[in-house]
């Protein structure tokens, strides 16, 4: 299931190509040490499940914003 979550998390940071990814970025980073490094707690859940909800609306924001992503 994390595993799962960790491919579309990937997915979504490499289909984003803005400046505004970069404190999600730093947090998937710190979800994935915790992932690495610890069992499946509450916490690693959460947090997962928190970035992916995230990153879903920065992808969202990024289709239908004129603003440029570069």
């Amino acid at each position: 299931m994390y595993v799962t979550y960790l491919a579309q998390v990937s997915n979504l940071l490499q289909s984003i190509n803005c400046e505004k990814i970069k404190i999600p970025y730093d947090f998937y980073t710190h979800c994935s040490h915790l992932f690495a490094s610890a069992s499946a707690t509450l916490f690693t859940r959460f947090c997962f499940l928190f970035l992916y909800g995230t990153l879903q609306v920065y992808y969202l924001h990024s289709l239908g914003s004129s603003i440029p992503c570069s």
